[in-house]
């Protein structure tokens, strides 16, 4: 690639700052590339400074609306690793809407032992499942889960909560692209 690159700038007028932007974009995108195929071993796509295994720092709270009906009262909009720390009476169901806002993306759901999330939005061709409830390994001390689903179109969908007993519910949220 340097060689094409050294091949072009001669051919072409002698712009001394364009050349050395050129050259440092060429050696971040190989800098990236290097860091993206070493970083394959890991388990989750955690952006950097976030962890699902990270349960009460930085958390945003809000209470958990107890019906489909008023779902839309609570909008989690998962990015690039955020936390929540949602309420709800102990005997309650709990209801809320992702919007998701990119297209070919995953979205990652991180909770703890006991809670089940559910997409109620009906089936189309919008959405795959992925992961149901499965245990995050570097989480494993902290009894972390991950549910995660495959978005193909952006949009809103609502998220059933299910947890029996519990008032408190972390929730970590991840968007990653595909």
């Amino acid at each position: 690639m340097h060689i094409l690159l050294m091949t072009l700038l001669a051919c072409g007028e002698k712009d001394t700052d364009t050349a050395l932007e050129t050259e440092d974009a060429t050696e971040a995108t190989e800098e990236t590339e290097d860091t993206a195929a070493n970083s394959e071993d890991t388990q989750t796509d955690e952006p950097a400074g976030w962890s699902a295994c990270d349960t009460g720092s930085d958390a945003t709270s809000a209470m958990l609306p107890s019906s489909a009906s008023e779902a839309g009262q609570l909008t989690i909009m998962p990015d690039l690793g955020d936390s929540y720390l949602l309420t709800k009476e102990a005997s309650a169901e709990g209801w809320f809407v992702m919007e998701v806002s990119e297209w070919m993306c995953d979205i990652e759901l991180y909770t703890q032992e006991g809670v089940t999330l559910t997409l109620e939005t009906p089936a189309s061709s919008d959405w795959e499942l992925g992961d149901v409830s499965a245990p995050v390994a570097e989480c494993e001390n902290d009894g972390i889960y991950r549910t995660s689903w495959t978005f193909h179109a952006w949009g809103s969908y609502v998220v059933h909560v299910e947890a029996a007993d519990q008032t408190d519910i972390w929730l970590g949220s991840i968007m990653v692209f595909n």
